[in-house]
Parts: C-alpha cells; structure tokens; sequence
C-alpha cells in the first residue's frame, strides 16, 4: 500500500518492553465494587451467537461485544513507527569463506572452553548406550518459555539456553533488502515489524572433546552463541569443534560432512533462510530458495524446532507455505516465523489450517491475511504475534479462544474498529501502532501486563480500553491524552478505587488538561502499592501553567496517598519541558514519598542542560525529602531513553 505517512512517534519503543514471565504474581483479589458513577453501560451493542457468550461464573459488566469488520491493513495515519533505541543495538555482520571447499576437506574451527561443573547423582547418570537418545529426547520434549520476555540484550544466568535475544541492525538491514519497495514510508514500516521481532537461534553445531575422553556424549548443538551444559563434571576443559552449517545447507541442501552429518541430524532442526541465503552469497550458489528449504526438511530426519522466513520473496506464497506447513506439521514444528516479503504488493492468504497441530507453540507472522479461522490442535500455542496483518475483529477473537493455554497476545501495525480478548490464560497483551476505536478484554484473570499504543481513528473521540476482570495486573502503560481507560468497571478519568495489584504504570499526559492531570491522580490513589511511575509529557510548556500548579496543590494531595508514602521507589518525567506542573509534582513527589530511590527528569538531547533544567535544580534542592535515613538519588539528563528497565526488571 504505497503512499502511506510516517510521523514522529509520541509513544516510543512500545513492542518490546512488556517482558518477564517469571516475576511473581500477587494473590488473586476479588474485583473492587464499582462506584455508581463506573456502573455506566457503553453504548455498543451485545452480538449473538456463541462468540459473545460469557465463560461460565464470570460476572456481566460494561463490555463491548461487538463492531464491523475492519477495514483493509493501512498504515495507521496518526500512529506512526516506533523509535528504534535499543539496549546492545550495533550492528554485528558475520565473517564468511570466499568459497566453500568441498566436505571432505573442512577444517572445523577449535575453540577453548571451561565446561560447566555441575554434579549429578548416580541415577541421574544415564547409561553409556543409552545416552545419545536420551539426550535427544530431553532436548526435544523439554518445555521452553512461551516468553520471549527476559532481558534480552544481556541474558542471566538462571535464563534457559535457547532464550532469544533482539535482533542486530545488520540482519534487520538484510531482511529489509529482501522486500521489493523502495518507498521510504513502506521501508519504515517494514522496519518496525522486523525490528519487534525476536531473533531466533543460530543453528551452529559445536562438538566437544573433553581431556576426560567423553567423546560423543559431549557433542553439543549452541543456539545464540552459548553451549549447552556439559555432562561429564570430572572433566576441567573442553576444546570446542564449531560448524557453521550454512554453506553446506545452501550448497546441497544437507550436511554431507562427518561428524558434522550425524550431530545435525540426531538434533532438532533450526532453519532460518536468512542463514542460507548468506552463505549462498558467500560461496557464490544460485538455486531456488524454496526447493532449497523443501529440501532441508525432507532431508533431515528428526523434528523441527524453529523455521523462520524473513529475507526472500516467496514465489506461489500460498501454495508453497501449504507445501511446508505440511512438512512442518509431521515434524512437530514448535515455532514458525513467517514475514511476508511480497508486501505491500502481494498479501498472501496463510494456510493456517495447515499448521494446525499440537506441537505448535509459538507463532510469529507479519504482512499476511488471515482468515476463516477454524483450529483444532492449538492447545498449546502459547505465543502469537501478528505484525501487519489483516484479520477482522471476529477471526481475531475465534483465535484467542481457540487457543486454551495463549499466555502472550502481541498485535502491531492493526487497524479496525475494536479489538475483543477473551481469555482466561493471556498473561500479557501488547498493541503498538495501531488504529482502532475500542480495545476490549474480558474474563483477564492472569492477564499481568498490558501495553496499549494505539491510536483512535477519529480524533475527536478518543480510543475506548475496557480491562475487565484483571486481579493479578501487574504492570501498565496507556496513554490519557488518546485513550479513554477502564480498568475492573472503574474508570481513570470519573472515579478511583483499589487495585492494589499494580506495580509499573506508563502514562503518556499532557500536563496542560486537567482531565488529565485528574486522571493521573485518580490512578495514583488507585494503585495503592505502585512502586515505579513514569509520566511521558505530551504537550509543551505554558506560560500560565504556574497557576494550575498553585491550584492543584500537588503536595497537600501527595501528602496521604498510600503509594506515595509507603510504597513509590522510581518516579521518572519523560521528554520533561520544564514546566512549573513538572517541577511541582516532582517536588510534591520528593517531599512525601517515604521510599523514593531514583527521581529522573529526562529531556530531548536537543535543548540545553542549563535551560531546560535551571529551574527543577533549584526548586528540588530545597525541597526535605520525607526519607531521613537515605536521601533520593535526582537525576536531571538530556536524551530520551526508553523505558526497558520498568518493564523487564521486578
């Protein structure tokens, strides 16, 4: 869809920021009871037919059912692409051979390594015989995170092996280069979708030869540059034999080098084209990629653990996805990634009935269409992604409850009337870039983390969000000046009530509406436990804006708010324009909040420290804070940054 508008983004770095399936939840707390002023019914009416039926025991309350279908995928106008600051981003090319020898005569590279000491009791010790297999079957049958929420720029420890990380600006460079549009506007889009996108595991093979002589039980397959755990803890170093299997995939379609061939084909598959159409560029080998990639799964015996196509255009994209989604479904695919590098000329239909199967467990698709949706085998997809999709309100809601166990819903790039959820599993919803009248979640009983950036389509009515049911929300971010938000039947801009469940709160605001700056304070006496708040300035400075300063009275209302005494640690002024509402809440905040730890006042890079924050240093260094054993850590810096550490760390 050519000709479609880009603008700065208000609401930056959206996708990746609602992360962490291992922090703890609270304990599930009934619902408060409505205000009078929250038992309103929305003016939006109840469809029938079994879609709209409510899950048994859940109680009625304002809920959107129903809208038109949405129309077709265009760029949404007034919410254009996210910022591209990422933590680690740099541009990581890998090195590869002129030319490829032939297999007979590769020289694996030998690489150093400490194994890890790990103890293990005699019965956990497998047999000699046996060990291969077992090894195999623990590897294919092990339960991974359906998340892909951890720190993703610097895993830790305790984080499992086959973690992905963000992708690096070199592989988002080659995957653009697939996509036949050069209109700048496209290019951006396709950007952001690639750039949300996880990076999935490299599929190089490592053999191991211990000094303790362990030999074959050593081999190991790394994913993202990490070894598996060793077996052996008698043994105190390991010489490493890597394999860089694309060459030989490009070239043959198979790994046709010992020992090489074996440890690829007794080890998940892991396909990404975008490795084979590197290393065919490398060697200097012209072959037709899909038979290339239909090749490699019939070739190897074993099942599929990951498949990703994102850096060619698919000729006959249906019929051909048929084809592998055949294939992946008898090899018990676990997750597929497919970008359709064909938009915006060609949106392809996705034969997702051919992929119906219950191996399946995580799905990331961009620029598709998708339609009559009918699943059987989805019980344990716990992941969709859909970046640019076209799907209409009532496919999107079939699929969601279809999928019994979906603990992640992530939506970008939409545009429709009203985006319905009803599940009782979904842990975390992200919407970014997106325009849409109403976003509606029902029945949210483990729904943890919620992003909404999207936009209404008309702007004189701002974008409905209904949060209903949620006793374990743990984290938040909205925009008041576009959206109209409530949250278990209370609503931010009329009332307050408990919600003792929130920790993290994003707010987009714009310190000159009042509505708004009431909005913030009714959320704040709401989140009575809230610990981290950061608040994204909208507007600009006024010159009388020292009089809604002195009418609001920010300290006398900070003063017995339950969160700000007790519970407020990081209190954070984003794209801060040194207004007298700024420095008063700020001061107001340092004044009462018992714990505070970390107060930021962060501007744009582009104005002058001394100018944009003479003002706030001047006022706050007056300010007794309300901790007298350990004073708050003020911080004033230039350059926005995004808000990964909120959302990522507990």
């Amino acid at each position: 869809m050519a000709g479609l508008g880009r603008e700065p983004d208000p609401e930056p770095a959206a996708r990746r920021l609602v992360r962490s399936a291992t922090s703890s939840a609270p304990p599930q707390q009934r619902p408060p009871r409505a205000p009078p002023s929250a038992r309103h019914q929305p003016p939006f009416p109840m469809i029938a037919g079994s879609l709209a039926k409510q899950a048994p025991g859940t109680p009625e309350g304002p809920y959107p059912f129903t809208a038109p279908p949405p129309r077709a995928l265009a760029w949404p106008k007034s919410c254009p692409p996210m910022l591209h600051r990422l933590p680690g981003y740099a541009p990581a090319a890998r090195a590869l051979p002129a030319r490829r020898p032939p297999p007979s005569t590769l020289q694996p590279q030998e690489v150093a390594l400490q194994p890890p000491q790990q103890t293990r009791s005699e019965e956990e010790k497998p047999a000699a015989a046996g060990h291969k297999k077992m090894g195999e079957e623990k590897q294919q049958n092990s339960e991974e995170p359906p998340l892909r929420i951890m720190n993703r720029c610097e895993p830790n420890i305790g984080e499992p092996k086959d973690s992905i990380l963000n992708p690096v600006e070199q592989e988002i460079v080659e995957s653009v280069a697939a996509f036949a549009t050069k209109d700048p506007s496209e290019l951006g889009i396709i950007r952001d979708a690639l750039l949300v996108l996880p990076k999935g595991p490299r599929s190089t093979l490592h053999h191991c030869t211990c000094e303790g002589g362990c030999g074959d039980a050593c081999i190991q397959t790394q994913t993202r540059g990490r070894v598996g755990d060793h077996e052996d803890a008698s043994s105190t170093s390991a010489k490493v034999l890597s394999f860089d299997i694309g060459p030989e995939l490009a070239e043959f379609g198979r790994i046709l080098s010992n020992p090489w061939r074996i440890i690829w084909e007794r080890e998940p598959l892991i396909l990404h084209d975008a490795e084979i159409v590197r290393a065919a560029k490398a060697i200097g080998v012209r072959f037709d990629l899909s038979q290339r990639i239909t090749a490699i799964l019939q070739n190897h015996p074993g099942p599929v653990r990951y498949f990703r196509i994102d850096s060619a255009i698919i000729e006959n994209g249906s019929e051909q996805l048929e084809v592998w989604f055949e294939l992946l479904k008898e090899k018990q695919v676990q997750e597929v990634v497919f970008v359709n590098c064909g938009w915006p000329s060609e949106m392809i239909e996705l034969p997702l009935r051919d992929l119906d199967c219950e191996s399946v467990k995580r799905m990331r698709l961009c620029f598709v269409k998708i339609s009559g949706i009918c699943l059987n085998y989805v019980k344990n997809l716990t992941v969709i992604d859909l970046s640019g999709c076209s799907i209409n309100s009532q496919d999107l809601y079939a699929l969601v409850c279809q999928c019994t166990n979906l603990k992640e819903l992530d939506l970008g790039l939409y545009e429709g009337d009203i985006i319905r959820i009803n599940s009782g599993t979904l842990e975390i919803l992200l919407i970014w870039n997106s325009t849409v009248r109403t976003v509606a979640v029902k029945n949210a009983a483990k729904l943890q983390r919620v992003l909404v950036a999207a936009k209404p389509k008309k702007s004189s009515s701002p974008v409905e969000i209904w949060i209903q049911d949620a006793p374990m929300l743990r984290d938040a971010w909205f925009n008041l000046s576009t959206q109209s938000v409530t949250i278990n039947n209370i609503s931010t801009m009329m009332d307050n009530a408990p919600m003792p469940s929130l920790r993290r709160l994003v707010l987009h605001m714009s310190f000159g509406v009042k509505k708004e700056r009431k909005a913030l304070l009714n959320l704040m006496k709401s989140c009575t436990t809230l610990k981290e708040l950061t608040v994204w300035r909208n507007d600009e400075a006024s010159s009388d804006e020292y009089l809604d300063a002195i009418l609001d009275d920010w300290p006398e209302k900070f003063k017995n708010l339950s969160c700000v005494k007790k519970h407020l640690q990081v209190f954070a002024i984003k794209d801060y324009k040194g207004g007298e509402n700024e420095v008063a809440i700020a001061s107001a905040v340092l004044r009462n909040a018992g714990c505070l730890q970390l107060l930021i006042l962060e501007a744009d890079g582009n104005v002058h420290d001394d100018v944009i924050f003479s003002r706030a240093k001047t006022e706050l260094k007056k300010v007794i804070q309300a901790s007298a054993s350990v004073n708050a850590d003020v911080k004033c810096q230039l350059g926005l940054g995004d808000c990964d550490s909120f959302f990522l760390s507990d």
